[in-house]
């Protein structure tokens, strides 16, 4: 049986790519009862941010459109449900693609939920549904959610407004966020959660005035400042010419 204070996992044993895995365990003071939710959860232990956790004793959700992946995932995840749809608003429940580019252009870590069809663009489509995550943890049983991991392409904000915060009152969030503008930022902020870190291209969110947990080494305030309104211009500029070049 897993008790409360875990030793701790061997120092390379990490499953995230830049080893967040780890420190979300310890923000969350090695618990071994906690709950997760990953929206693009992709492969099942490769760069995944919640499989650590679920070897610690965790369990969750885990929403992946990709059929091949969800099999994965059913397969080699046993302490989590896997739910295969895309994330999406409300308004925009019912049915769409899953767009999974060549190998040379990403292959599936770059799919992505598109609307139609493209002919001739070297792509593999396949027919997914689209659901909000609030249907998806209700169809999981999950009452609350104590970590959620969203990384869909572009796709947070949508994925989010599906996503009741008030009800599951997740205590930290991570996104992926490219940061050509605040709106994700923004989003999250007036919701009543703030920004606590940022590592690779996802940004750390914990609810405002929640100090039950802390983050060691979290981003300084001006570190902030910079990442989010100093830096803005010349990483929309960057971001730019590589969508340029990929053009070429």
């Amino acid at each position: 049986m897993p008790t409360d204070t875990q030793a701790p996992p061997p120092d390379n044993e990490s499953y995230s790519q830049w080893g967040e895995d780890r420190i979300i365990w310890d923000y969350f003071k090695r618990r071994s009862d906690g709950v997760f939710l990953e929206v693009g959860a992709n492969a099942p232990i490769r760069l995944s941010q919640t499989y650590l956790l679920e070897k610690r004793g965790w369990s969750g959700v885990l929403i992946e459109p990709q059929t091949q992946r969800y099999e994965e995932l059913v397969a080699k995840r046993p302490g989590s449900r896997a739910i295969r749809c895309g994330a999406v608003s409300p308004d925009n429940v019912g049915g769409a693609y899953i767009k999974i580019p060549p190998a040379e252009q990403g292959g599936d870590v770059m799919s992505q939920v598109v609307m139609e069809r493209v002919e001739g663009d070297g792509c593999r489509y396949e027919d997914v549904p689209l659901r909000t995550i609030n249907d998806a943890l209700e169809e999981a049983g999950v009452q609350h959610v104590d970590f959620a991991s969203i990384d869909i392409e572009g796709m947070e904000i949508p994925a989010l407004e599906g996503f009741d915060l008030e009800k599951y009152q997740p205590k930290l969030i991570l996104v992926e966020d490219h940061m050509e503008d605040l709106s994700l930022h923004r989003y999250l902020k007036k919701r009543g959660y703030r920004f606590i870190n940022r590592m690779g291209s996802n940004n750390w969110y914990a609810p405002a005035g929640f100090t039950d947990f802390t983050l060691e080494n979290a981003t300084p305030r001006f570190e902030q400042i910079r990442k989010f309104y100093l830096s803005m211009p010349f990483r929309k500029l960057r971001i730019t010419l590589k969508r340029l070049r990929g053009k070429a």
